[in-house]
């Protein structure tokens, strides 16, 4: 598969580098050439040079510089996504790791020039890799083995699904981002030998609904409860993302920071996030058969009004979660008292830690309580 570290993809959304990097930590050198179109790579050259700066020359092209020296080792035109400068590291005996941008990686990558970026650097590795380093990302290595074999079997899902929608990306020529519009992804430098396990525990598996890969969206804690799709995201797609009645979530309460939080606001600082003419004087709320919010009515000093749905609830004020009560004070600031950390659909991280660690579950106890009736798909490599 074929990840986008630094990229280009609109004004709004650039990341490209001027320059880019790359240090062989094997020591081994490096091969040139292309990744074809069933992704086998497409040797052309190579050098024993183990410390490599990519730079833009001219308008389409990359050169390959040896970092320590300066000297131009290779270079390449590389406007057309379908054949991109390929650097492959070698090595060996097992993986390959590189350093990139202070992270370690495995595979090899891709480079581009696009549009009114620069250098856009891909990541182009296993999937399975790939799944441990999302995992590093999202879990920490010590958590117990069954939670993140959970988190294995949903990152490798969601990626999997996200992959055979690869249109939204196709131009920019890599399948998914390593940010947050997809899953956070920085190589596998933090990855251990829990990770490790859980992954190759739970190798080709995938969640999937009426023989469909789903959207295993997950988020760090729920505060009691997950919500339904529709009360979020406004439609019935996901069928399988339930709220549920999270009773195992408090179990971790000693070791999730979010597990209470409170925002103050005060009246005008309402009224300029959600662009009102006066001051707030009024919020009610409406919540959800799970006790989430759902629908808060915003009243100012004048009368105007403001209504906002759904996850909105959450975003639009900055708030943590959509599980949370509302007061106003005597000084008439409101003050928003909560639980829980992100979107609340699909598995709560916590949730499955506690669920793990405190009784005793297993990875498909986790997923089965979170996503509603799913079943494990057994792929192949």
């Amino acid at each position: 598969m074929k990840v986008g570290l630094n990229y280009y993809y609109s004004a709004s959304r650039n990341s490209s580098l001027e320059e880019a990097r790359l240090e062989n930590a094997v020591g081994s050198g490096y091969a040139f050439g292309y990744y074809d179109s069933s992704r086998s790579f497409v040797e052309l050259a190579r050098t024993d040079v183990t410390r490599l700066s990519m730079r833009r020359i001219g308008a389409s092209g990359i050169g390959v510089y040896n970092t320590a020296s300066g000297e131009l080792i290779y270079k390449t035109d590389v406007t057309n996504v379908s054949k991109m400068l390929g650097i492959l590291p070698l090595c060996e005996e097992g993986d390959a790791v590189t350093w990139f941008a202070q992270n370690k990686y495995y595979g090899g990558f891709e480079y581009l020039v696009l549009g009114a970026g620069n250098i856009t650097v891909i990541n182009v590795v296993d999937i399975e890799k790939y799944v441990m380093g999302v995992c590093a990302m999202e879990m920490n290595e010590s958590w117990p083995i069954e939670a993140l074999k959970a988190q294995a079997v949903a990152a490798r899902t969601y990626v999997q699904k996200n992959m055979m929608n690869t249109i939204y990306f196709t131009r920019c020529g890599f399948d998914v981002t390593n940010d947050t519009y997809c899953q956070a992804y920085r190589g596998c430098a933090s990855v251990g030998s829990n990770i490790n396990e859980a992954v190759n525990a739970t190798a080709n598996q995938y969640l999937c609904y009426n023989g469909r890969f789903v959207d295993a969206l997950y988020s760090s804690s729920d505060g009691g409860a997950t919500e339904d799709n529709i009360n979020v995201n406004g439609n019935n797609n996901h069928p399988y993302l339930k709220g549920v009645l999270d009773i195992y979530e408090a179990s971790t309460d000693s070791i999730n920071f979010m597990s209470k939080w409170t925002v103050k606001y005060s009246a005008a600082e309402i009224a300029d996030k959600l662009r009102m003419s006066s001051p707030v004087a009024e919020i009610s709320t409406e919540l959800s058969e799970m006790g989430n919010v759902i629908k808060m009515e915003i009243t100012g000093d004048d009368g105007s009004r403001k209504v906002i749905e759904k996850g909105a609830c959450r975003t639009a004020l900055g708030l943590h979660s959509i599980r949370f009560s509302v007061e106003k004070d005597e000084a008439g600031n409101f003050i928003f008292s909560g639980s829980g950390w992100g979107h609340s659909l699909g598995m709560s991280q916590y949730g499955a830690y506690g669920m793990a660690k405190h009784y005793n579950k297993t990875y498909k106890d986790i997923l089965g309580f979170y996503y509603s009736e799913v079943g494990l798909s057994f792929g192949t490599n």
